[in-house]
């Protein structure tokens, strides 16, 4: 496998996710804003974020491995009526199956973003703030690339 560089990679991803979630979210984006500066017409919305890299070796001489950290954060208005808890569940649980391995294969295999990299999937603490005070409802998740 030929590395490929970041941006085709996160720009792959993000549009993999809008095919797959576009129906739910109004916003899509990489640039991230705080969810004050994000219109209630335009959520829910959709930032994917990149923050760290980890690069190692295998041994001495050997091409590096490198993995990508980042988070989705998901911005959503709670209407008066709702459950803010029912909202975040049903936009996590969507996408959580977007990280749809190749093939549309089970859970626990891998999902190369259309082969440009060795797997990415969900892996750590996922903050859930339902907007029962406030109205605002935000999901960070937590996301990890892994290149060749």
């Amino acid at each position: 496998m030929i590395p490929t560089p970041r941006e085709q990679v996160l720009e792959a991803l993000l549009s993999h996710f809008k095919q797959n979630l576009a129906p739910l979210f109004k916003t899509f984006s990489r640039k991230l804003k705080m969810w004050d500066q994000v219109p209630h017409e335009d959520q829910p919305a959709f930032f994917l974020t990149a923050h760290e890299e980890d690069h190692r070796r295998t041994q001495r001489g050997t091409p590096r491995n490198m993995d990508m950290m980042g988070h989705i954060y998901i911005y959503a208005r709670i209407q008066d009526g709702e459950v803010g808890d029912q909202v975040v569940n049903k936009l996590l649980e969507a996408v959580e199956a977007a990280f749809t391995p190749d093939g549309g294969q089970q859970a626990g295999t891998t999902f190369t973003i259309d082969g440009r990299v060795y797997n990415c999937w969900i892996e750590g603490r996922v903050l859930r703030e339902p907007g029962d005070l406030d109205g605002q409802a935000l999901i960070m998740i937590p996301v990890n690339i892994s290149f060749p």
